[in-house]
């Protein structure tokens, strides 16, 4: 989520591609795909903003 907290949104990369007889991955134009696109954002909440409050990050390695 892009905001710590409140509404923010949540993205992705969607990628149309295929296979050439190589076998090498060849990204193409989102109109090649058959099919409705896949979203690429939908909303997301963290936390309600109310006043103070911590925020932590995973722990390191």
């Amino acid at each position: 989520c892009d905001h710590l907290c409140g509404m923010g949104k949540q993205t992705r990369k969607v990628t149309c591609y295929k296979k050439n007889e190589a076998g090498k991955i060849v990204v193409l134009d989102d109109s090649a795909c058959e099919g409705d696109v896949p979203e690429k954002e939908k909303p997301c909440e963290l936390r309600p903003c109310a006043g103070l409050d911590w925020v932590v990050s995973e722990w390191s390695g």
